[in-house]
């Protein structure tokens, strides 16, 4: 293994709130060891459209949004690092961080690595199927002419729709009878031709047929079958704390001491809002600058 990196600081993700505790400690004049494990942005990617972030009159685009705030960091003079922390330890008063074999060290961590994706299936699925089953929307960001279903309710569910109606069509299938989103994204859905909203359709069988996938499941009282080029599950997603097991009974004491802070997504359940994430971040920072100085 390599000598370890030190500093003071380190962050882990590069969503909305990694980057503002970023920019915030740089402007402080901490500049942190920083990793990101796939591209900065986090799951702004995947939002159509955001119209509840201050400063953008009619919204804007989640991509766009991620955009300017990598552009941001880039104007500060830093990045992260584009590597995966697989372990956090803590020892003899600092972190140590693993990366394959590079090991990194800091007194200070902020964990700001999101939320990942609920199972969504009731059954294993086939190898040859999963090329075309996907739990974000991003990879299929510029396909035309397809056939998408969308398992779930909630406002991702609705959101992809209406991002994936303006040049496919879309079908939207609830397993019960309660939708779990903005009365505005259920409107504006319900008024696309190119969305068809349908209610308990559980999904039972996923089959591969040709270049597509063939869905069939069951209603209150028939069965249904739908061909669709691709399946989208938006069924939830869960906090992304598994760095937080090799802390064990230390992490309540190190929260507390402000040696360990969880921000953005991670820590926020069900209110993960952008510009809560982003508070989250500028928060720690000025914690962090205050206690280090």
């Amino acid at each position: 293994m390599r000598s370890p990196e030190n500093s003071r600081v380190a962050i882990i993700g590069a969503g909305a709130a990694g980057i503002a505790c970023a920019v915030q400690l740089h402007r402080s004049g901490i500049t942190p060891l920083w990793f990101e494990a796939a591209h900065p942005g986090g799951l702004l990617f995947n939002a159509n459209l955001m119209e509840n972030y201050p400063g953008f009159p009619g919204g804007i685009t989640g991509a766009e949004l991620a955009r300017l705030f990598v552009i941001q960091a880039e104007a500060e003079g830093i990045h992260p690092q584009r590597l995966r922390i697989e372990r956090l330890e803590y020892t003899d008063g600092q972190f140590r961080l693993t990366a394959g074999k590079q090991l990194f060290t800091a007194e200070i961590v902020v964990l700001a690595t999101g939320t990942v994706p609920r199972p969504f299936l009731d059954f294993p699925v086939s190898p040859e199927v999963m090329p075309l089953v996907y739990r974000e929307i991003a990879p299929l960001n510029g396909v035309s002419g397809k056939r998408v279903a969308i398992v779930g309710a909630g406002d991702a569910a609705f959101d992809h729709a209406l991002y994936l109606a303006l040049a496919n069509e879309v079908f939207i299938l609830n397993r019960g009878i309660e939708r779990r989103c903005l009365p505005l994204l259920c409107e504006r859905a319900m008024t696309e031709s190119r969305i068809h909203y349908r209610e308990n359709h559980h999904l039972l069988r996923l089959e591969r047929s040709g270049t597509g996938l063939v869905l069939s499941g069951k209603t209150s009282n028939s069965e249904w079958e739908l061909e669709v080029d691709y399946l989208i599950a938006a069924v939830g997603r869960e906090p992304a704390d598994s760095l937080l097991t090799g802390l064990a009974e230390k992490r309540e004491e190190l929260v507390q001491s402000r040696a360990l802070h969880l921000i953005g997504d991670l820590a926020n359940g069900r209110y993960r809002q952008v510009a809560l994430a982003v508070g989250d971040g500028v928060r720690a920072a000025m914690e962090i600058s205050a206690w280090l100085t």
